[in-house]
């Protein structure tokens, strides 16, 4: 069924409009919607049950309080710990003072004795001239019967090597040490009687001598006796013997 405007007679496209689109008068009670109870949340089942960010809020208050009071008592024994370094190193310094002997009295010193004066300088050392022979060795009768002696000494202790080194360079081309160790190989022994010495210079003496030798061969000892000489003389620095003659008497 169509529907006017009370007010104006214009129909109404809409039964159920309120104002009319002519007049702009009310024409009717706004229409009630069917009531739908609805359940608003209360803030505290939003944000959480009762009471919970009051909960947060104290136990976020407590960590911070005893990290602060943490920290403090950190400070407090860091600088007692000091106090008491510095108390001990105090008392070792105090203590090693107590115990540091007192300085000695300095002594009167004596009198310096006077310093002898300085020795001069030696005088540089001549240069020796290489060129000129070294000192000469003396013959001597003495001397010249001992190199005769101490020859067949070594002879007699089968030293043929020092024997063989006292015969002077000379005869030693003439006469090797196969000849004379070989010469005296039967040799027991020998008996040296030097008889005379004679002089020519400070260079030269010839030594006169007899000798009685003991040889074994083919197992019976055999006696021999000689009559000799040696020449004695100087080289390199020693005493040598040269140019013997040696005959059986």
């Amino acid at each position: 069924m169509a529907k006017f405007c009370k007010f104006c007679g214009q129909q109404l496209s809409n039964e159920n409009a309120v104002f009319c689109p002519k007049c702009g008068k009310r024409i009717a009670a706004a229409p009630q919607a069917d009531y739908q109870q609805t359940t608003v949340p209360r803030p505290s089942a939003i944000q959480g049950q009762p009471g919970t960010n009051n909960k947060l809020v104290y136990g976020l208050i407590v960590v911070i309080a005893a990290l602060i009071l943490g920290f403090a008592g950190y400070m407090v024994h860091n600088e007692l710990g000091k106090e008491k370094v510095a108390a001990n190193n105090s008392a070792s310094q105090a203590s090693q003072t107590e115990q540091k002997p007192a300085p000695a009295k300095a002594q009167p010193q004596a009198a310096a004795a006077p310093q002898a004066p300085a020795a001069a300088p030696a005088p540089a050392q001549a240069q020796i001239d290489t060129s000129l022979p070294p000192a000469t060795l003396v013959v001597t009768r003495s001397n010249a019967a001992q190199t005769v002696r101490n020859y067949f000494a070594a002879v007699d202790a089968k030293n043929y090597r020092k024997a063989y080194n006292m015969l002077s360079s000379d005869w030693r081309s003439e006469f090797s040490y196969d000849n004379l160790s070989s010469g005296y190989a039967t040799t027991i022994g020998q008996e040296l009687i030097i008889t005379s010495v004679n002089v020519q210079s400070d260079q030269r003496a010839t030594v006169n001598f007899d000798l009685n030798a003991t040889d074994r061969k083919n197992g019976r000892r055999v006696y021999s006796y000689y009559r000799g000489h040696w020449d004695v003389i100087p080289e390199a620095g020693k005493l040598v013997m040269d140019n013997p003659e040696i005959w059986e008497r």
